[in-house]
């Protein structure tokens, strides 16, 4: 595959439902609660790889804007992988996930009880139990957009990183006259 965005952002994708599947298999709660960490570290080496991919297939230089069409491209990818993936988890393999992760949010939210004072707390847990934790199509699209303009952000970073731009020497300079020709 000659456009590295593409094959590392198909790569990164079989790599990141894979390990979902095997948080699901190992604990449905872990999945829930665990897994968008590891996500986020398999999302950035896979990013880190079609950036450097990038940069080989441009001999070693490759501007901030080249890299970054690359490595967005590849997370896009990635994200909107994931996105349908836990589409069809919730709605096709496992229908109970959203109520289990409705009950990982109280549960998480007891633990910050006293950070939030009684009030805080008891207008948290009321909010969750009002939500409903099954997304809607719109609300699946609403987040795949959310998704997809968070990806922009380590994008933006490992392109600002891994940019390298040509030297300057006698053959790469433009030639612009300074002095008018009389």
């Amino acid at each position: 595959m000659e456009n590295p965005g593409v094959k590392w952002g198909l790569i990164g994708a079989g790599a990141i439902i894979l390990v979902a599947l095997i948080a699901y298999v190992y604990d449905a709660k872990f999945y829930l609660s665990y897994n968008g960490f590891a996500i986020f570290l398999i999302s950035i080496f896979f990013l880190y790889k079609t950036a450097t991919e990038e940069r080989k297939l441009r001999n070693g230089y490759a501007s901030f804007s080249e890299l970054l069409r690359s490595v967005f491209l590849a997370g896009v990818i990635m994200t909107v992988c994931y996105q349908v993936f836990n589409m069809i988890m919730v709605f096709l393999i496992d229908p109970g996930l959203a109520d289990m992760s409705k009950e990982v949010a109280l549960e998480a939210m007891q633990k910050m009880e006293s950070i939030l004072g009684e009030e805080g707390y008891e207008k948290a847990i009321e909010d969750i139990q009002a939500q409903s934790f099954k997304p809607s199509i719109g609300e699946f699209f609403l987040g795949l957009a959310s998704s997809i303009i968070f990806t922009l952000i380590p994008a933006a970073l490992i392109s600002v990183i891994m940019k390298k731009e040509k030297p300057l020497t006698i053959d790469t300079m433009k030639h612009t006259p300074t002095d008018p020709e009389v």
